[in-house]
């Protein structure tokens, strides 16, 4: 190995941080960990090169010292954690050669250089499932306070973890293994295990109290589905993600409870938002976020407060366009001295001094000034100050900062309203609580409506009201009267809708043109859903992309630009623009489709014990194509009574189109129970091969309906026999019946499944036959008899 050390003066300082020295090699760089000799205080960098280990004396920061160049397997990624005085070192996916294993080294000699004698590679060999398997190489290690290293990413399990209690670093052992879910990386405290899940997007939470037990605790996804790594707040309390895509946040979580894992914020420079910039790791020391964000290079976050992230320092040490897998892979803040170590790929190490700051800390609400509601989406920027921006919640909340102190004008704006401009003091440290309020600049009114049932008008309580137009939205919920009130709606014209599970939606227009404006919308009992409202569907998915998600649809085309593979509008006619779909991001073809998974969509449930013959009818859209391989992915329903599910029905034909209904008998399948659901679900079934295909899904108009509602008086069996012969049938079939009581008004009825009728025959005589079917359609349809003011039971017929 070649070096170069570059000494650096404090001029070359950024935000909050200052180049040191910088130690230049001759090959690229990969991941950076340090280590501190508790003996006499030295400081050490240990550097992941392409071709092996490099050890850097770090004790004085402007004078770097080489001691010592460990030579591996060629390879692009390293990564290296240590226990005492042993630093164990992994490399993945090597360039040529065997991978050797787990670099172990010896550390207890340096200030010495490092010789062939303090350091040895690891091959392990252990069963699983009954079968021996073998670690060559993994992609990253965690060494938690209890002495056992977890590895993600290996050649064995699966790439799930695998643990190693490593007290004795002379001599690793094997302990256990976790799920065989692939981890790209993870960290470990208290016995929980906090694994980075790339392929399927999430963070997953184990305990691993138990070494050959592990319990999953809790997961979530992460904004860009791709979750590279994380790392944990000092108190145990939250935790922080890396996606590793163009884009990509950083996500803030509370994961003190983490069976119920609650995303706090978001963050991203906005600098160079939009240019393709890619972040990788994070760490955390005394609530700093310290991140390697490649082309940004070296980022600070103060994350005191986590659902307010605020950027305080960075150093960047990348020249070029930003974007792309260049410049700082690793950032280590560890060190007792607390420099902060970074590996730029391909400008070497750097050695940097940080002056850790407390942001200045804006917060508080945005309300209307006449009726004190609370404005969504309103902009809030400090001006003159360090580039930022927010914009207020659904609540009116908002949460923003910035490192400078000082007196900064404060704007708060949004669409409708007069501008304000707030003088106000920012303090390092100090939370500034500003709550505003925005006066409307133009009129606005009071809105009274009335959401009700249609068959006796009693009111409907906490239902959803969306109010909409090209400019506004509100969100509103009736109350215990069925009354949603607004005291503040800007003038114009307004979609109304509303609606509540187990109520069919309606809708209505609204000129909002004097105080008290009302409206009054009339729902009617049933399970239709035409998705214009969040009634309460529930998404779970181990996909990494193409999640159900209930939006607009943005259409996209195949690579050929010949036809649409999502969707770009619901179906023509229905309450709403909106529809459920696997990812909408728009783009090329596969932007967003279903990958490495399962992604599946469950209605909320459903009491369907008093229907005789019940029906789930559905919409949807189903685009299989591309790839290297036959495509082959299907769009299954299933049907969930409380104690079993079963497939009803499932969609495999490719179309660029909403097919007609698909209706199915849900008791030809499933017992009947108060408890129903239903789920649609759609795999990437060539998900593992590099020719994976395009798959998207998206469902409409869904409704579940009785065939056969019970009348106002039922005839009894005993007065009426019929039967249908053949059944199912080819062309005709023939309904024989017989009529216990004779009866002036006797009528045989065919219905369609949505009960709609087709054909009616008069019954003369008390027995007898009535052919039907030359003119129907393959399909379901269903008979009943009526005899004055009563009904018989239907039956239902089948034409093959």
């Amino acid at each position: 190995m070649l070096f170069l050390f570059i000494g650096a003066s404090t001029a070359l300082a950024q935000l909050n941080m200052t180049l040191s020295s910088q130690v230049e090699y001759n090959a690229d760089l990969n991941d950076v960990w340090g280590w501190a000799n508790e003996t006499d205080d030295r400081e050490y960098a240990l550097v992941g090169v392409r071709n092996g280990l490099s050890i850097i004396d770090v004790t004085d920061p402007e004078n770097p010292e080489d001691k010592g160049f460990i030579p591996g397997p060629s390879s692009t990624w390293r990564d290296i954690k240590t226990w005492k005085n042993y630093a164990f070192c992994v490399n993945d996916n090597t360039d040529s050669g065997p991978s050797q294993g787990i670099l172990v080294v010896d550390l207890s000699n340096l200030p010495d250089t490092i010789t062939d004698e303090d350091y040895y590679y690891w091959m392990p060999t252990f069963e699983r499932n009954g079968q021996m398997e073998t670690i060559t190489r993994c992609h990253n290690i965690y060494i938690d306070e209890f002495g056992f290293a977890y590895l993600a990413g290996c050649d064995a399990n699966g790439g799930g973890l695998i643990y190693v209690d490593v007290e004795d670093g002379e001599n690793p052992i094997i302990s256990g293994v976790g799920a065989s879910v692939y981890s790209h990386d993870v960290y470990t405290r208290d016995n929980k295990a906090y694994s980075a899940e790339i392929n399927i997007g999430r963070l997953s939470v184990y305990d691993v109290t138990d070494k050959e037990d592990t319990k999953l605790l809790g997961l979530t996804r992460t904004p860009f589905f791709f979750t590279h790594n994380v790392w944990l707040s000092d108190d145990g309390n939250y935790a922080f993600t890396t996606d590793e895509q163009p884009n990509a946040f950083i996500g803030s979580y509370d994961v003190s409870d983490p069976t119920d894992i609650i995303e706090l914020d978001r963050y991203r420079p906005l600098a160079t938002e939009g240019t393709g910039v890619i972040p990788h790791n994070v760490h955390v020391w005394e609530d700093w976020i310290i991140i390697s964000y490649y082309s940004d290079g070296c980022i600070i976050l103060d994350a005191k407060r986590p659902h307010n992230l605020i950027e305080v320092g960075n150093f960047d040490t990348f020249i070029g366009a930003g974007g792309g897998f260049d410049g700082i892979w690793g950032a280590y803040p560890f060190l007792p001295s607390g420099i902060v170590l970074g590996t730029d790929i391909g400008n070497g190490l750097f050695v940097f001094e940080a002056n850790y700051v407390r942001g200045c800390y804006l917060e508080g609400t945005v309300v209307d000034s006449i009726s004190k509601e609370p404005i969504a989406q309103a902009n809030v920027r400090i001006l003159g100050g360090d580039l930022n921006r927010e914009s207020t919640s659904l609540t009116g909340e908002y949460a923003t900062g910035q490192a400078t102190p000082g007196t900064f004008d404060v704007e708060y704006s949004r669409f409708g309203y007069a501008t304000k401009v707030i003088p106000t003091e920012l303090i390092n440290g100090e939370l500034k609580i500003q709550n505003v309020e925005l006066r409307p600049d133009r009129n606005t009114f009071s809105l009274n409506g009335n959401v009700v049932l249609k068959r006796d008008g009693s009111p409907v309580q906490n239902a959803t009201v969306e109010l909409f137009n090209d400019n506004f939205e509100y969100f509103l919920e009736t109350d215990e009267n069925g009354k949603a009130i607004r005291g503040s709606v800007f003038e114009g014209t307004y979609t109304v809708v509303a609606g509540q599970w187990g109520l069919k939606a309606g809708t209505t227009t609204v000129d909002v043109t004097s105080n008290n404006t009302t409206f009054t919308i009339e729902l009617e009992t049933g399970f239709r859903d035409e998705f214009a409202l969040d009634l309460g569907w529930t998404e779970f998915s181990d996909s990494r992309t193409g999640i159900w998600v209930r939006d607009e649809p943005i259409g996209t085309l195949d690579a050929d630009e010949n036809f649409l593979v999502n969707p770009e509008e619901d179906l023509p006619g229905d309450i709403g623009n909106q529809c459920y779909m696997t990812g909408n991001l728009g783009g090329g073809q596969g932007t967003d489709d279903v990958d490495s998974g399962t992604t599946s969509l469950t209605s909320p449930p459903m009491d369907l014990s008093s229907y005789n013959s019940p029906v789930v009818s559905f919409r949807s859209w189903l685009v299989n194509i591309g790839g290297r391989f036959e495509p082959n992915d299907t769009l299954f329903v299933t049907a969930l009574n409380g104690q079993t599910e079963v497939n009803i029905a499932k969609i495999s034909t490719s179309e660029s189109l909403w097919k007609p209904a698909t209706q199915v008998m849900l008791a030809d399948f499933i017992d009947i129970t108060d408890n129903m659901q239903i789920r649609f679900s759609i795999s990437d079934a060539n998900s593992l091969n590099t020719g994976a295909n395009i798959a998207e899904a998206a469902i409409d108009e869904f409704e579940v309906f009785d065939a056969n509602p019970t009348s106002v008086s039922e005839l009894a069996v005993s007065n009426i026999s019929m039967e249908a012969l053949p059944n199912p049938f080819d062309n005709n079939v023939q309904i024989r019946y017989e009529l216990k009581a004779a009866s002036r008004n006797a009528v045989l009825r065919l219905f369609n499944p949505l009960g709609q009728q087709l054909q009616s025959r008069v019954l003369d005589d008390l027995q007898g036959f009535v052919e039907l079917g030359e003119n129907l359609t393959n399909g379901v349809y269903f008979i009943r008899i009526d005899l004055d003011d009563q009904s018989s039971k239907m039956i239902k017929i089948v034409k093959q």
